[in-house]
């Protein structure tokens, strides 16, 4: 895990030196983007028992939501 996202920010960098000659707003949203993909590969689980308990759980509360909205 920790490998895959010392991996992508290398690529990030490595891909912002091809903004060099780019306007700031492109080069910030560049990083943001990149920013927001290393944000997701470290906050979603990436093994796949993890992963399926993580939707079943997201699932479940989905469900308890629309319960209480229904009865309110």
């Amino acid at each position: 895990m920790r490998e895959q996202i010392l991996a992508g920010g290398a690529a990030v960098t490595s891909a912002s030196a091809f903004l060099v000659d780019a306007p700031w707003p492109v080069a910030v949203g560049f990083g943001l983007v990149g920013y927001l993909v290393l944000l997701s590969a470290s906050v979603f689980p990436q093994e796949s028992r993890d992963r399926l308990d993580w939707w079943r759980d997201r699932r479940r509360h989905r469900r308890e939501v629309e319960k209480g909205r229904r009865a309110k």
